[in-house]
C-alpha cells in the first residue's frame, strides 16, 4: 500500500542541524530545535535509517508536542517498523493537531486495514480521497482498492482503481491492479486489455507479464502466455513467481 504525502520540508534545512542534541540549548528556540530534529530525522528516513530517524523525531516532538509533521513521520517509521499501536497513535495525534490533513487519514486507514479493522480503514481512505484540498487523491483510492481486495469484494476493489485510473491514465502499476481484479472476477476479457496495456505502457512491469500470462492462458492463448511466462523467468529468476511461471511453462508445453 501507499502513503501519502513525501516529506516537504527536507530542503529548507541542511544536515549540519544534526549537532543540536536535546532541548537544552537557550539560544535557538523549542519550536526551531524540533524543526532541526525532524529535518534530521527526515534525512535518515530517506536513507534508510529507521532507528535514527525515530530518535529524531521524538526528540523533535520532545522539543515541541504540538509538530504535527514529526507526529506524521514517527507514525511512517512505527509503521514501516510494524508497530501498528505506535503508528495509529502517532496519525491520531497528527489528526488532533490539524483535523484536515488528509495524509494521516490515509495512513491511518493503512493501519487498520492492516488489523482487518476494514469497517475504519474504508471510513479513513474516504476521508483522505473525498477531501476537498487533496489534488493527489490516487493513493487513498488505490488503498481503497487494496483494501476492497483483502475484503473479497472485487467488484468495488475494481471500481476504486478505475478511479485511480482515470487521474492516472498512464499509471501502467494501476492498470495492473485493476487487471487483478477483473482477473479474479472472472473478467478475462477485460483483464487480458488492461493487462496487455499495463506491459505496452511498461515492458518491465513484471506483475503484469505474469498476469497477461494467466489471462492468455485461461483464454486458451498457450503460445502468448509462454512467451510471457518465459518473460517473467528471465527477469526475476529465482523468485516465487518465476518458479510459478516455470510450472505454467511447463504445463503448457
Amino acid at each position: 500500500m501507499t502513503h501519502g504525502r513525501i516529506w516537504t520540508t527536507a530542503a529548507a534545512f541542511v544536515i549540519t542541524l544534526a549537532v543540536l542534541i536535546g532541548c537544552s540549548t537557550t539560544q535557538v528556540r523549542p519550536a526551531q530545535e524540533a524543526v532541526a530534529h525532524y529535518t534530521v530525522g527526515l534525512n535518515a528516513l530517506q536513507a534508510g535509517k529507521l532507528d535514527l530517524a525515530l530518535s529524531e523525531f521524538n526528540k523533535a516532538i520532545e522539543c515541541d508536542p504540538s509538530n504535527k509533521d514529526a507526529h506524521f513521520a514517527a507514525g511512517i517509521v512505527y509503521y514501516e517498523q510494524n508497530e501498528m499501536e505506535l503508528a495509529k497513535k502517532e496519525f491520531k495525534r497528527t489528526l488532533s493537531l490539524d483535523p484536515g490533513d488528509y495524509d494521516a487519514h490515509n495512513n491511518l486507514g493503512l493501519v487498520y486495514a492492516s488489523e482487518k479493522n476494514f469497517e475504519e480503514a474504508i471510513r479513513e481512505l474516504r476521508l483522505a480521497a473525498e477531501h476537498p484540498q487533496n489534488k493527489n487523491p490516487e493513493s487513498a483510492l488505490l488503498n481503497l482498492g487494496q483494501t476492497f481486495d483483502l475484503m473479497g469484494e472485487h467488484e468495488k476493489a475494481a471500481h476504486e482503481f478505475m478511479e485511480a485510473l482515470l487521474l492516472q491514465p498512464l499509471g501502467d502499476h494501476v492498470m495492473t491492479r485493476l487487471a487483478d481484479q477483473y482477473y479474479k472476477l472472472g473478467k478475462i476479457e477485460d483483464a487480458t486489455r488492461y493487462y496487455e496495456k499495463a506491459v505496452k505502457l511498461n515492458p518491465d512491469n513484471i506483475m503484469a507479464h505474469y498476469g497477461l500470462g494467466q489471462a492468455y492462458y485461461k483464454s486458451g492463448r498457450n503460445v502468448e502466455a509462454i512467451a510471457c511466462f518465459i518473460k517473467v523467468t528471465e527477469r526475476v529468476p529465482g523468485t516465487a513467481m518465476a518458479e510459478s511461471a516455470e510450472k505454467y511453462i511447463y504445463l503448457l508445453k
